[in-house]
Order: structure tokens, then C-alpha cells, then sequence
């Protein structure tokens, strides 16, 4: 059970990994969580009292079983896999939830924020930053005139100009001298030439507003920006800035990275096991379990057409956090013939999934489908590792529960 619980902890921190800060907060605070339970148990236990081996009665060995064929298991794990991997190669095409506003549905103040953008037009900030040297020359007031005029052309009904140096300064006409521009930047207060220029001339920046809708909206909306600019003066380069574009780079990151962040937490989950079990091939079965609930999840998750959030993109690590365990004991169970352990794995897996399911009441929605995603996660990692169990069962696995207790062997230690 304590290597079970390190890989546990190992999955969710593999969280850590993720460009979305939230959710790297989320991954660390779930794997401090499961660490201080695990301490607590073990200090728990110390203190528990205990049967000795005389007052603990060994349940009857149940009468061997006809046992399926290897053929028939063979057949039926690789239709299964098959489904799974079909799963897995779903996953870049699974949606992904990226709208800015989507982490506070439920919340009131939600409500009061788009009432303000709807009054304003405007919910962000997307800066156009023109850098290098000399940015208050008549070359770059010419070049920032020119992308501001081209930029409400193409996109003014998705973006609105707010304050740049060519509006600031449009006192100077459309082709100001080296002179007049130095001479306005010295006759106006530095509170508002400093919000379009910094003070050693060499970064300018261009501000409109716009609405903060998906992130793939707003990614179309910086590709036909970049293409509607015209080239930057010599020796200057251009970028675009704001939350609307962090927003899009973090949605970008967290997209492309969709197979490292599933796989990572299981091949944590997987290191954990391996080094710390006696037993090599319970951490097999438990990767496989993990893999093959992960699939299942996805194609679940494909066929509802729910999709995916920045949270719950890593399914993969989420499922071998909650359920790695459950292959272990479920083997371990198997290979004693103890139903009492399977049942106890049972309820355990019922206690989990429903104590996730309990995020429902809460109001922001992206918990409630944080906690049903986990809860399903729960009970496919439960299924799936006792098909997984059933799989690799052999005839001469189970041992008698009534031999002396100095020969049996402890989970999880070596």
C-alpha cells in the first residue's frame, strides 16, 4: 500500500508539468495531499491494535475454478486493446475547452464581467509591441500609422483601438519630423507618453481591445493580424502581446502536448511501482491497466462529444493517480485467491469515485467536470484492472492462505 501510494502521488505530481499554472498548483497540491495521507496512515496503524496469527482464522481456499482458455483471453484483450488504442488515437482530435471565461462559469461575478464587456466591447488587452532602436522616428510613427490603419480595416469589428503613439501624437499630422515627434514626446505629461513609449525610446506598443472568446478564436485573430501588418522598418521586429495571446500560447502548448502529459503520469505511476514492489510484473499490469482505462476514458469522452479541459487534457495521469493501486491489490488478491481483498478493493473504488462525484455541488463548472471525469476515471481504472487481472491469470498463481504466516508475503515490499 505505501508503493501504491508514492505512485499515486508520483501521477499527480507528474502534473507539475503542465503550462497552465493552475494546474501545476493543482497537480502539486493533490500529490502533497495524497503524501501527508499516506504518512498519517502509516503513523495511524502504529498505534492500531493488531490480531496475532493464532486469532486470525484463514478463510477456506474456494474450489479451483474451470478456468477460460489462453485462446479465448488472448482474443478478448486484443479487442479490447484494440477499442483502447482507438481511444488513444483519438486524442488530438478530442475538443479542447478554451475559453478564458470557462474556469469561473457559475460563478456570479461571471455575469457582472461580460456585462462590463458588453458595455465597454472590449474584455482584454491585445498589444501590438514594435521594438529595436529609435521607435520615436518618423520611419516607425510612419510604420505604427500604417499596421493601425491596416489593422482596423481587416479586423475593426474584432478589435478597437485604444491608445498608440500615432493617436496620441496626431496633433503632429501624417508625417511628423524627427523634431516635432521629439518636441511632443517632451510636451506631454510622461503618465501618458509612457503608456505607448518607454522612456529610452526603444519599445512602442499599439493597444486595442478585444473580447476574450476561445482560445482558437483568438489564434485565427493573431494569424490574420501578423498577416495584415505590413513589414517592421529595418533593424525592428514586431510581437504580439496581452492576455489574449498568453492566453493563446498556453492553449497551444497545452494542445500540442497532449500524449506527454497523458503517458507521464502513467510512466511515473509505473518507475514507482517497478522499484518499489517485489513483484516486477504487478507494475506491468498496472501501466497496462492505466493505459487501457485511459483509452477507454478518451473514446468515452470522443463519443459524448464532451471534450477536454486544461485540467483534465492529462486523463491519462489522472487515471493512473486514482487507479494504480487497484491492479496491485486486485493481483495480489488473485494470486491468494482472497476475495476479501477483492471486495475490499471494491469498496475502496466505490468510496473514491463517490467522494469525487461530490464535486458536483460545487459552482464553478469546471470542478463539477473535474470531479465526474475523476470519479469516471475511478471506475474504468477498477474495470480495467480487473480485466487486466483476469488476463494474466495462470492456473498456478494462487496460493493457499493457510501456510504459516512467516511465509507470506507483504504488498509491496521487498
Amino acid at each position: 500500500m505505501i508503493t501504491a501510494g508514492l505512485a499515486t502521488s508520483a501521477s499527480f505530481a507528474a502534473l507539475s508539468f503542465s503550462p497552465i499554472p493552475t494546474v501545476r498548483d493543482l497537480g502539486a497540491t493533490l500529490a502533497i495531499g495524497v503524501g501527508v495521507s499516506l504518512v498519517a496512515g502509516v503513523v495511524l496503524t502504529r498505534f492500531l491494535p493488531t490480531a496475532s496469527a493464532d486469532e486470525v482464522a484463514a478463510p477456506p481456499v474456494p474450489a479451483p475454478r474451470r478456468q477460460t482458455s489462453r485462446r479465448v483471453r488472448l482474443t478478448v484483450g486484443a479487442g479490447v486493446a484494440l477499442v483502447a488504442l482507438a481511444g488513444w488515437l483519438l486524442l488530438p482530435q478530442l475538443p479542447l475547452r478554451a475559453d478564458l471565461q470557462g474556469f469561473a462559469d457559475g460563478l456570479p461575478v461571471i455575469n457582472d464581467a461580460k456585462h462590463v464587456e458588453d458595455v465597454l466591447g472590449t474584455g482584454g488587452e491585445f498589444t501590438i509591441a514594435l521594438s529595436g532602436g529609435g521607435v520615436a522616428t518618423p520611419e516607425a510613427m510612419r510604420w505604427m500609422t500604417a499596421a493601425q490603419e491596416a489593422i482596423v480595416a481587416q479586423e475593426g469589428d474584432k478589435l478597437r483601438p485604444i491608445v498608440s503613439p500615432p493617436s496620441m501624437m496626431a496633433f503632429l499630422g501624417g508625417e511628423p519630423t524627427a523634431e516635432q515627434v521629439d518636441a511632443a514626446l517632451r510636451l506631454l505629461p510622461p503618465y501618458l507618453t509612457g503608456s505607448v513609449i518607454n522612456a529610452d525610446r526603444s519599445l512602442a506598443v499599439l493597444t486595442f481591445g478585444t473580447r476574450l472568446s476561445d482560445a482558437e478564436q483568438l489564434r485565427e485573430l493573431r494569424d490574420d493580424v501578423l498577416a495584415a501588418l505590413p513589414p517592421p522598418p529595418p533593424g525592428m521586429h514586431v510581437d504580439l502581446t496581452g492576455l489574449p495571446m498568453l492566453a493563446v500560447s498556453a492553449y497551444e502548448d497545452v494542445s500540442s502536448d497532449r500524449y506527454l502529459a497523458n503517458i507521464l503520469g502513467i510512466a511515473a505511476a509505473g518507475t514507482v511501482l517497478a522499484v518499489g514492489l517485489r513483484r516486477r510484473t504487478d507494475a506491468l499490469i498496472a501501466v497496462s491497466s492505466a493505459g487501457l482505462a485511459t483509452g477507454l476514458g478518451l473514446l468515452v469522452l470522443w463519443g459524448t462529444g464532451a471534450g477536454l479541459s486544461p485540467v483534465t487534457v492529462a486523463l491519462g495521469s489522472l487515471t493512473a493517480a486514482v487507479g494504480c493501486e487497484f491492479a496491485v491489490l486486485l493481483a495480489e488478491a488473485q494470486r491468494r485467491a482472497n476475495r476479501d481483498l477483492a471486495k475490499a478493493v471494491l469498496v475502496a473504488a466505490a468510496a473514491s469515485a463517490t467522494g469525487y462525484a461530490v464535486l458536483v455541488v460545487s459552482k464553478l463548472t469546471v470542478v463539477v467536470q473535474f470531479g465526474l471525469l475523476l470519479s469516471l476515471s475511478v471506475l474504468l481504472a477498477f474495470a480495467s484492472a480487473g480485466f487486466v487481472v483476469w488476463l494474466t491469470r495462470t492456473s498456478s498463481s494462487v496460493l493457499p492462505l493457510n501456510r504459516e504466516p512467516s511465509e507470506i508475503e507483504l504488498v509491496g515490499v521487498r
